[in-house]
C-alpha cells in the first residue's frame, strides 16, 4: 500500500483499517495473462449482478472498458476478444 501511495496513487490508508481511492486516477500500463482476464471479468459480471447499484454500475462500465480496448487491440491483430 505503501508502495502505490508514494506512487501517486489518491489513497487514504489506515493499518488495520483499511483503504479508500479518493478520486478517479490512471494507472500505468498493465499486462495480463488471459486467465487473468477470464478471472477480472468474471469477478466482475458477478459484482454486475449480485451487488447494489452503484457497484453494479461499476462492474458493467469496468467491463465495458476492459471489451473497448481488447476490441481496439483485436483490430490492430486481426482477432476478436470473447464477450
Amino acid at each position: 500500500m505503501a508502495h502505490l501511495i508514494g506512487s501517486g496513487a489518491p489513497i487514504e490508508s489506515e493499518t488495520g483499517v483499511g483503504f479508500m481511492l479518493r478520486d478517479e486516477f490512471d494507472v500505468p500500463p498493465l499486462s495480463f495473462t488471459y486467465e487473468q482476464l477470464e478471472a477480472l471479468a468474471l469477478g466482475a459480471k458477478t459484482l454486475a449482478l449480485i451487488a447494489d447499484k452503484d457497484l453494479s454500475d461499476a462492474a458493467r462500465e469496468a467491463l465495458e472498458k476492459k471489451y473497448a480496448t481488447l476490441c481496439l487491440i483485436a483490430t490492430r491483430r486481426n482477432w476478436m476478444p470473447r464477450t
